[in-house]
């Protein structure tokens, strides 16, 4: 990863999980959404070299 999609990674990673949390969410439950966006960074990331 570039450092300028890591940078945009981490925050849009920490605003999720924010947001999760804010909604009430379970801790499980905000593990799985973090997981997926996770790995659809790293596939999106993957793709565009």
């Amino acid at each position: 990863m570039t450092p300028s999609i890591k940078s945009k990674y981490n925050h849009y990673y920490s605003q999720l999980c924010k947001h999760l949390k804010l909604k009430g969410l379970q801790p499980k439950t905000i593990a799985a959404y973090s997981h997926k966006v996770k790995i659809l960074f790293l596939l999106v990331g993957f793709f565009r070299c």
